[in-house]
């Protein structure tokens, strides 16, 4: 469902993390944990990369990306304070 966290979003949160550490610590255990949790993302997920990267940013185009694991959706009925 467009705009909500799934484990997956979690998930590459947690990879994002370890990466971020290994990157400032040195840590490989750090960087094998976040090669392992983005696999997940990717194999069980069922994430790619887009063939054609400037179809993200096209705002015409309301279909779900295979590439996006989380979105933030604002539009009339889903409005937020954080959009204005």
């Amino acid at each position: 469902v467009k705009g909500r966290a799934n484990s997956f979003t979690a998930s590459a949160l947690l990879a994002k993390v370890y990466l971020s550490k290994f990157q400032l610590l040195g840590d490989q255990s750090s960087a094998a944990l976040a090669v392992a949790w983005a696999d997940t993302v990717i194999i069980k997920g069922g994430y790619s990369l887009e063939t054609d990267y400037g179809s993200l940013f096209n705002p015409t185009n309301t279909n779900s990306s295979s590439e996006s694991i989380f979105e933030v959706v604002f539009d009339a009925q889903n409005f937020t304070r954080l959009a204005q």
